[in-house]
């Protein structure tokens, strides 16, 4: 089974922020992701950056 796939479907969908609040009455901090608008926005940066994008891998030991 991939991972991603069963991750996703455990996740818990609601309408607004709003819901999560009414419904979660949450005492802690809850992270709102919406992974089509991180998408949009990375697809914009890259599209609009004009070198090679690179990230840095620091191994501690």
């Amino acid at each position: 089974m991939d991972t991603a796939v069963s991750y996703h479907q455990s996740l818990k969908t609601y309408r607004s922020p709003e819901e999560v609040v009414s419904v979660l009455q949450p005492s802690y901090p809850v992270f709102c992701v919406r992974p089509h608008k991180i998408r949009a926005i990375a697809r914009q940066f890259l599209e609009g950056f004009p070198g090679d994008v690179l990230y840095a891998v620091k191994c501690n030991p």
